[in-house]
């Protein structure tokens, strides 16, 4: 198995990508699970995809780590399997986020732990969620974050609205007005996170709208 993480200058993603796959091989004994990276990290899946083939593995699994199925995994992650050469037969996963219709639990459950994190407060103390996104161009991926964002939002009885850090608007500013990134119908404006869950790639944190005072407007 071969875990495709997007990658990130901070040394912190790494190691967490590097520990995930540690523990994936505790639960799979006797198989080789092993890291890679598409960007600022070695190796590469291309590179790990040739090492198993030369020490005599004739199939493999790549896992991309990445919360929609926009370009990395529609471009970066075919090219790296042809790079490879055909000495190996590779099987690629969907992505950990949604891929379908519906939204997995797991996202959901990992999302509400994260809010807890950064908040410490039960759902009743916020007025609203922003889920912060990498961003991304892709259509596909675009429509899956109101899927996501409904979903969270239902969970947790406030509106739950998207921001991204790039290739798509709103921005982060923009994000707790208006209804363009509200967790509504999907390609209501909203991007899912492209990356996955190491720190320094963003994708997927839910920065809280807290109470305010009397008036009860956010601050």
């Amino acid at each position: 198995m071969v875990l495709v993480a997007h990658g990130s200058r901070d040394p912190r993603a790494a190691e967490a990508t590097r520990a995930l796959a540690r523990a994936v091989a505790d639960t799979w004994p006797g198989r080789a699970v092993l890291p890679s990276w598409l960007d600022h990290t070695d190796p590469g899946p291309a590179e790990v995809l040739r090492g198993l083939a030369a020490a005599g593995h004739s199939r493999a699994v790549l896992v991309p780590l990445l919360l929609t199925a926009a370009y990395h995994r529609k471009v970066d992650i075919p090219a790296a399997v042809a790079a490879a050469g055909a000495e190996i037969e590779v099987r690629v996963t969907d992505v950990l986020g949604p891929a379908g219709s519906g939204v997995d639990g797991g996202l959901l459950d990992g999302l509400r732990r994260r809010l807890a994190e950064a908040t410490g407060d039960e759902p009743g103390g916020l007025d609203a969620v922003v889920l912060a996104a990498a961003g991304t161009r892709d259509p596909a991926a675009r429509a899956s974050v109101g899927r996501v964002a409904a979903a969270f939002g239902a969970g947790l009885g406030v509106p739950c609205r998207v921001s991204y850090a790039s290739a798509a608007a709103p921005g982060g500013g923009g994000a707790g007005g208006g209804r363009a990134a509200a967790g509504g119908p999907p390609g209501a404006g909203g991007a899912p996170p492209e990356r996955g869950g190491p720190p320094g790639r963003g994708g997927g944190r839910a920065p809280p709208a807290r109470r305010g005072g009397a008036d009860n407007k956010p601050r």
